[in-house]
């Protein structure tokens, strides 16, 4: 019987190696997921379409098992709202759920969304002033806080309305946007009185999703002033950007700076030239004589090259391997 020549047999054993490394041979996918519930308070009974799937005595609840597809889980806990919302399990994943349970009786209100393990999140940091407040975003109950900082998780990317309440207080809404992964900073000062407050015309977003991040942080007193930014990019110039923001203090503010030239008062605006590192230092001064300083900088982007693809040392290892029995057969066949 004729042999196969060693050419053919090497171009057979290469095509077969090709064809494990890039369609390899994968196991039916499972068909149940997980759900990842982080209720506030703790201490709650979970459903999913109904029926009972546990309660936690800790501040993070697993739920295994649940068949892949669409669900309405729901949270209740004796004194509270009940919570429900639509999510989307899928095979073999968690899908995370944020859940701010509202004290009262009956049916809380909760945003018209479908949770899913690929659904983009963000996090909105508030500062407000006074604290001790109820926070609401686009009508749903987001939390209370007794403290001058509160959190609010897992809350899906894009446009949306941020409402602060406390009793004896207007109330505070402003439009924001929230980037996936990222913190979107808010400060709000409330007004005294009843009914709606009055806020501007803007939407709140945060500096990372353009590179650049809060360095630190410098007060003379309590009652420094407030600054926020927003950091927009120059597009016809890669190097600059431009900077604008607001600053308030109880005193007024008497100046705003930027590496050291005046930009304005209680709003101001900057054109920068990034350079070096691309630290900025912003200093703003109350009528008080009081200041704030915060240092921005520029992220360092993360090295990619243009050059390298994983493809390509697949297709390597393929031909080295394809080499190395060549020459063993060879070798056995001299």
């Amino acid at each position: 019987m004729n042999k196969l020549p060693h050419n053919f047999s090497v171009v057979i054993i290469t095509l077969m190696i090709l064809h494990i490394l890039f369609f390899p041979i994968t196991a039916e996918a499972a068909e149940t997921g997980k759900i990842e519930i982080h209720p506030s308070p703790g201490y709650v009974k979970t459903y999913v379409d109904g029926e009972f799937t546990g309660e936690t005595t800790t501040s993070t609840k697993y739920i295994y098992g649940i068949p892949a597809g669409s669900h309405t889980l729901t949270i209740s806990k004796s004194g509270y709202k009940d919570w429900s919302k639509s999510i989307k399990v899928e095979a073999d994943q968690y899908t995370e759920v944020y859940a701010y349970l509202e004290e009262g009786s009956g049916d809380g209100f909760t945003r018209a969304e479908t949770i899913s393990s690929s659904t983009p999140m963000g996090i909105i940091e508030i500062y407000p002033s006074p604290g001790d407040v109820k926070t609401y975003v686009d009508g749903e109950f987001t939390g209370e806080t007794t403290t001058s900082t509160k959190y609010i998780y897992g809350i899906p990317a894009g446009s949306h309305t941020l409402t602060i309440s406390k009793s004896g207080y207007k109330d505070w809404s402003k439009s924001i946007k929230v980037e996936a992964d990222q913190y979107t900073e808010v400060y709000a000062y409330l007004e005294e009185g009843s009914g709606d407050g009055f806020t501007r015309a803007e939407t709140t977003t945060q500096m990372e999703k353009l590179g650049f991040t809060r360095i630190d942080i410098q007060k003379s007193s309590e009652t420094a002033p407030e600054i926020n930014i927003e950091v927009i990019k120059n597009q016809s110039n890669p190097n600059a950007i431009f900077l604008s923001g607001t600053a308030s203090s109880d005193s007024g503010i008497e100046s705003v700076t930027v590496n050291g030239q005046y930009v304005g008062t209680e709003n101001w605006n900057a054109p920068i030239e990034v350079s070096g590192d691309g630290n900025i230092v912003i200093i703003a001064t109350g009528n008080d004589g009081n200041t704030t300083i915060q240092n921005i900088g520029s992220k360092s982007p993360s090295s990619e090259s243009g050059f390298w693809n994983p493809n390509v040392g697949v297709i390597i290892a393929a031909i080295i391997g394809a080499m190395g029995i060549y020459l063993v057969t060879k070798k056995a066949n001299k």
